[in-house]
């Protein structure tokens, strides 16, 4: 399934997409992490210090975040996103989510994200 798809795009009662700026002002930066045999991280860095910080899973799709942010006048915000597991089985995702499924994963998952990548975040970009 594509991002528009996934989204509600094919859904002609969707609501459309919001007004985006041509040319993405912020940088966005990738970083490979040794967990779970190489897990993508995908930052948008805005062009003014943040305001604000967003940890969010699928970080494939950051690069397109950026720009609506851009567009929407709001306050500078960061996003830093995890990329989904390169297994395409939607059980390995669940298991990262949530404990009931798998504790173990889970845990890892847990300390991957709110451990790992926020300390690289902390020290790349010196945010807090």
């Amino acid at each position: 399934m594509d991002d528009r798809a996934a989204a509600g795009g094919n859904d002609p009662a969707a609501a459309p997409e919001p007004a985006r700026a041509g040319r993405v002002a912020g940088e966005v930066v990738t970083e490979i992490f040794e967990y779970d045999g190489g897990r993508r991280v995908t930052v948008y860095v805005p062009p003014d210090p943040p305001e604000a910080i967003v940890f969010a899973g699928d970080g494939q799709l950051i690069s397109r975040w950026g720009g609506h942010l851009e567009a929407a006048g709001g306050p500078s915000t960061m996003i830093v996103g995890a990329h989904r597991s390169a297994d395409e089985d939607e059980t390995v995702r669940i298991q990262e989510y949530s404990p009931s499924f798998d504790q173990d994963r889970f845990a890892a998952h847990e300390r991957f994200f709110a451990g790992d990548v926020r300390r690289w975040v902390r020290s790349r970009f010196g945010v807090a």
